[in-house]
């Protein structure tokens, strides 16, 4: 673009865009105003030079913070730095109450019995914490539903004499017995005079009785205070008031032969028991607070202190378990304990004093006779509570069945009996003074010591005349009452039987073989089949069937349904042995000869 001059100018000032502004002169005298001019517009003019920026002015004052934005996406988590180094561990805490033992569990079946001969008894140690008795007793397996007693009726006497066994000796017998009655004892003695008494062993059910002899084949030769026998008759245990070596003999061959034991210090051994398997004994003395246990089967004995210490001679009684475990200490009541002999309470039962007790095999019903006066004193809580009974005259020694249902009183001049747990009495027998009395676990057979004269003694042995059915029982928990048990018996015959069973069906109005398993001939024989009929809206329909044949058998008639059974025999058996021919094994129904 070309300068452009402007002097004489009649405007003294010319004001255009990007132009310099011209220096400023005197302004004159209005001029009249000229006409208008055309209002034709000439041609726009070149844009002058853009002029200077101008300078900046003072920044104003910041305005007021806008709202916040968005908040913006996370950033990633950084690193984990290093972990510090562990505090130090604070004080223990007080240590809290211990709780309470529980109940002691039931006691594991018993192991075989190794040889008799003994090594050294070792240090006993440390009596452990004792837990709470419990008061639920152990079950009893000599105890099942099946259990036999006697069906007593006043028209026909409930026993039945079998066999008289004199002996001419001035003393008393003290008698025992196996659950089954097969293994029986008897004992000679007195304790009040010398007396070389013996020890005699029955193994057929007191059909016979033969003397029992020393482990060197020696006479038994002492005063015999009390006898007692394991369930299987197997473990017996002896104790005498004088005689050769004065203390507690053994057996574990079913009384054949005994072996010494314990020699009971300060004074003698009164009375002895043992629970059904044989392996928990005690042994009661003269010296009032001394009881003696052993845990296993008699080879060695402790001694315990009761506390409170009773007096005066005791008799003892123990459940089948071991658990239970009754004492009858004359005038100073009755100690009873719960928990294996461990602890002792007292049942001071005032004014009387107690001879003799007995228990069932679960230990819950307990008899105590109380001396010379006649009174019986029954428990049925476990020797918990006591209660005054019916009268005996002058009751001297009881025997109590495998339940406690049927019990058995030897009393001065006559035998009594009761079949509802001791609650009511009736005389069985009158006879002279007796001395003891046992029953088997059914109380099916008895054993009954009494003196006949001054020199002449007898030990009679009977069997019972209508006793109740045995059974071979198995017992569940009934499926639909929960508070219930469900029992049922074996089928019972004479033969040693199997049998076999199905359904089949005719489809072609001949025949069908049906197969039975591949082994059945090899052990069975002399089959009987019976088939049935299914009915199906038709008819009645008859089947007949062929022998047995390759262990098959062919049904034949028109098509239908039915139900097939096959009987056999595996071999025979002697159906009526004669008892002293036989030897007896097991107890309650499940034995075998």
């Amino acid at each position: 673009m070309s300068n452009i001059s402007i002097n004489n100018a009649r405007f003294p000032y010319l004001v255009a865009d990007n132009y310099t502004l011209l220096k400023k002169g005197i302004t004159g005298p209005t001029g009249i105003t000229g006409p208008t001019g055309a209002m034709t517009l000439g041609p726009t003019g070149i844009t002058g030079i853009t002029g200077p920026t101008a300078q900046i002015g003072e920044i104003g004052p910041t305005g007021n913070t806008g709202p916040t934005g968005p908040t913006g996406a996370t950033g990633r988590i950084g690193n984990i730095g290093h972990i510090g180094a562990t505090g130090l561990t604070g004080l223990r805490g007080l240590t809290g109450v211990t709780g309470v033992t529980g109940q002691i569990g039931p006691t594991g079946i018993t192991g075989p019995i190794g040889a008799m001969i003994s090594g050294p008894t070792g240090i006993t140690g440390e009596q452990g914490p004792r837990g709470i008795p419990g008061i639920i007793a152990y079950k009893n397996i000599y105890n099942i539903f099946s259990n036999t007693g006697i069906n007593y009726d006043d028209s026909v006497p409930p026993y039945t004499f079998y066999n008289n066994i004199s002996n001419t000796i001035n003393g008393n017998q003290y008698v025992s017995m196996s659950a089954s009655g097969q293994y029986q004892t008897y004992v000679q003695g007195s304790k009040t005079s010398a007396i070389n008494g013996i020890i005699f062993q029955s193994n057929n059910y007191g059909y016979n009785f033969i003397q029992a002899l020393t482990t060197s084949n020696d006479s038994l030769i002492g005063n015999w205070l009390s006898i007692a026998i394991s369930a299987s008759g197997q473990y017996q245990s002896a104790v005498s008031y004088s005689g050769m070596n004065p203390g507690i003999f053994i057996s574990n061959n079913y009384g054949v032969s005994f072996s010494f034991s314990y020699h009971t210090p300060n004074g003698y051994a009164t009375s002895i028991d043992m629970s059904a398997s044989g392996q928990y004994q005690v042994a009661t003395t003269n010296v009032q607070e001394d009881i003696l246990f052993s845990s296993n089967y008699g080879v060695s004995w402790n001694r315990r202190q009761i506390v409170p210490a009773p007096h005066g001679s005791a008799n003892v009684a123990i459940s089948a378990s071991g658990q239970f475990i009754t004492l009858a200490c004359e005038s100073f009541g009755m100690y009873v304990s719960c928990d294996f002999g461990n602890t002792w309470i007292q049942k001071y039962l005032e004014g009387y004093i107690m001879k003799t007790v007995a228990m069932s095999s679960s230990g819950q019903y307990q008899t105590a006779l109380i001396n010379d006066n006649g009174n019986i004193y029954n428990s049925n809580d476990y020797g918990d509570t006591w209660v005054l009974n019916t009268t005996v005259n002058f009751p001297i020694d009881i025997a109590i069945s495998s339940t406690g249902q049927y019990q058995v009183i030897a009393s001065s001049n006559q035998l009594n009996y009761s079949n509802n747990y001791g609650n009511t009495w009736s005389i069985l027998y009158t006879e002279s003074i007796s001395t003891s009395v046992a029953l088997s676990a059914s109380s099916q057979l008895m054993l009954w010591a009494y003196t006949v004269s001054t020199l002449n003694n007898a030990v009679i042995y009977f069997y019972a005349n209508n006793p109740t059915p045995q059974a071979k029982s198995f017992v569940i928990d009934h499926p639909l009452d929960h508070t219930k048990y469900l029992v049922h018996a074996c089928l019972e015959g004479p033969e040693i039987g199997v049998y076999y069973r199905g359904y089949g069906a005719i489809s072609n109005n001949t025949n069908i073989e049906i197969k039975l398993p591949a082994y059945v001939s090899t052990v069975a024989n002399h089959f009987t089949i019976q088939v049935n009929h299914i009915y199906d809206g038709s008819h009645p329909k008859t089947y007949s069937v062929s022998e047995i044949k390759n262990n098959s058998f062919m049904v034949y008639g028109e098509n239908g349904h039915f139900s097939w059974e096959v009987r056999g025999s595996r071999g025979d058996i002697i159906i009526e042995p004669n008892k002293n021919e036989v030897i007896i094994y097991g107890d309650g129904p499940y034995k075998w000869c």
